[in-house]
């Protein structure tokens, strides 16, 4: 995020989706960072998917990445949100072996907004999401 006004600039709107893999601690210390490593790549090309001119994603570190998108309506927002999701069910639909899942907040400001506001906004909503992913038992595993 210190990139972001150099990069970005002062947007009419942008939308700042947070996200983390879930279980990876657990592939890591269970199968090996081997894995763990496979289980990054996969996520970080759920996320390189949806890229384009507008939208840029960041690896954050470990597993936790950031992708912003500029001069996009919320609806766009909504969309883009749509096709990463559907871009990690393709990759996990290749590789059965490995299920890749990924919690995801979204926070979006038009006009009047602030950086550091929207991230937060993201970040919660991600473990919100994170929450409801455990509950209904969908988190990053192998099947052997």
């Amino acid at each position: 995020m210190a990139l972001k006004k150099e990069r970005f600039g002062r947007p009419d709107s942008i939308a700042v989706y947070n996200f983390d893999v879930n279980n990876l601690k657990h592939i890591n210390d269970n199968y090996g960072h081997e894995y763990g490593d496979a289980l990054i790549i996969k996520a970080a090309k759920s996320i390189a998917a949806v890229v384009s001119d507008n939208v840029l994603g960041f690896r954050m570190g470990g597993d936790e990445y950031v992708m912003v998108a500029v001069n996009v309506t919320i609806d766009e927002a909504n969309e883009i949100h749509r096709k990463w999701k559907l871009a990690l069910d393709r990759l996990n639909e290749e590789d059965t072996k490995l299920f890749c899942s990924m919690a995801c907040g979204l926070g979006y400001g038009s006009g009047s907004y602030d950086y550091d506001e929207l991230y937060a906004q993201a970040d919660n909503l991600m473990y919100e999401n994170k929450r409801e992913l455990k509950a209904n038992n969908i988190t990053s595993h192998i099947t052997v």
